[in-house]
């Protein structure tokens, strides 16, 4: 018998099993805003997302607890973030998008103009702020790009928007996950194309503004702070840019010479340069400096072979520093060796790198606790995968065990809304969600089959 796990019995585990994750029709991804959304009316758009089932065939009201937004964004329950939330919520309302679909009868394409949310309910101020709530629905005409995605999707996940900052960047964050599987790893939109699905066409019509406010800020908030990162470059026709060519690149596993761990949590070091070329590169900066300080060549090539690089630069510059100002007269050079081997670095400079490690210390952090999550996440993937391989060998030895299965299918409100008595059981199982099915019944059924799994 030939059956289809797909890579969708793990995918689903991934999408459904969190209440990070959520997907979107590509559709909706490449709709474009009438007017931009603000960062948190995005935030809650994705929320409302990260709460669909994954049985729902149509939408309900998502009921949304304003201190778990804020939580999300990591933010105290002070100032006017509870009203702030609840305002965007409703301004939702009045936020519409313009997708471009075929219509299926005559395949000619359409333009579907439409708003993203109808009615928004919120509870009655209360004397515990902790229980104030908004109430969103989404708009019928979003239903084929939300609810029973088989394809056509992009996987996302709701903590990667919350450290962009702005509608915009998140925007173009999701437009690139969307093509970060494809075998380019590339993707060009023309600026026009661009600008319109951001909304920001009559706020941005210079390109120059347009590439420093929203492209370079993206790049800095999307490599500093997602899954992924990337560069860009620009599309011409004689001087005038009329594109924009995106290349996506996965972040890639720290190696483990360059960490050392404090606490719990690892911090990057930059280890001594072992490049040749590189060391002949940075000898020749610092030689042109330090010579003046009578370093011999010898000297300094013995600290580049065992000191990282910004170690050097950061005594150069103290050393400069104090110099100019008249602190050290005699024996510069060994105040640079004994600032190098000493580690001593400006208070300014200082101030600056414990900004930085804080910062890198938090991010790995977030990095560390996301890897264990999508272990789990993985270890269950697994399992349903061996679930699905006994369940599909029992059906296969046992004619009889389909029957029992279907009926038991039947049984259920979901067993039967997943399950088409109109095709062959074989066609039901192209359907991740009926492959999931039959497997539970068939469990349910032959318990004593599954005891033994280990993953």
């Amino acid at each position: 018998m030939q059956y289809n796990l797909l890579t969708s019995m793990s995918d689903i585990v991934q999408i459904y099993n969190s209440e990070f994750y959520f997907v979107q029709s590509n559709h909706l991804i490449e709709a474009r805003n009438k007017t931009p959304l603000t960062f948190l009316e995005k935030l809650i758009f994705a929320k409302m997302c990260a709460m669909i089932d994954p049985k729902d065939t149509d939408f309900i009201d998502y009921t949304i607890y304003i201190r778990d937004v804020i939580e999300i964004l990591g933010i105290t329950d002070g100032g006017g973030a509870y009203q702030n939330i609840i305002d965007a919520a409703k301004k939702l309302k009045s936020r519409e998008i313009t997708i471009v679909v075929k219509d299926k009868e005559s395949g000619r394409e359409e333009i579907l103009d439409t708003s993203l949310v109808i009615g928004v309910k919120r509870a009655k101020v209360t004397k515990d702020a902790r229980e104030m709530y908004v109430k969103l629905s989404f708009h019928p005409d979003l239903k084929p790009y939300l609810l029973q995605l088989k394809n056509n999707f992009t996987l996302l996940d709701i903590r990667n928007f919350v450290r962009l900052h702005s509608s915009s960047t998140m925007r173009i964050y999701e437009l690139l996950k969307q093509y970060e599987n494809t075998n380019s790893k590339q993707r060009e939109i023309s600026l026009e194309t661009l600008k319109n699905m951001l909304g920001v066409t009559e706020k941005y019509p210079m390109y120059g503004n347009f590439k420093q406010k929203i492209l370079e800020e993206a790049q800095r908030r999307i490599n500093e702070s997602t899954d992924i990162s990337f560069t860009f470059e620009e599309v011409k026709i004689g001087r005038k840019v009329t594109g924009i060519r995106f290349k996506i690149l996965k972040k890639t596993a720290v190696a483990a010479n360059t960490i050392t761990t404090t606490g719990d949590v690892q911090v990057l070091q930059e280890p001594p340069i072992r490049d040749e070329i590189t060391q002949n590169q940075l000898f020749n900066e610092l030689y042109a400096v330090v010579k003046s300080w009578n370093i011999t060549a010898t000297t300094l090539l013995h600290l580049i072979e065992d000191y990282a690089p910004e170690v050097l630069r950061s005594a150069l510059r103290l050393t400069q520093k104090n110099e100019k100002q008249g602190k050290i007269n005699d024996n510069i050079g060994g105040f640079y060796i004994k600032a190098v081997k000493e580690g001593f670095i400006d208070n300014t400079e200082r101030a600056n790198q414990e900004r930085e490690k804080r910062r890198d210390t938090a991010l790995i952090k977030r990095q560390y606790e996301e890897s264990r999550e999508q272990k789990a996440i993985k270890q269950k993937a697994i399992l349903v995968q061996l679930q699905t391989k006994i369940a599909m060998d029992l059906l296969a030895k046992d004619a009889n065990l389909k029957a029992k299965a279907i009926e038991k299918m039947q049984n259920s409100l979901f067993g039967r809304t997943v399950y088409d008595a109109a095709i062959s059981f074989e066609e039901n199982l192209k359907s991740p969600l009926f492959v999931s099915a039959v497997v539970s019944a068939v469990m349910s059924i032959s318990p004593d089959d599954f005891d033994n799994i280990a993953v």
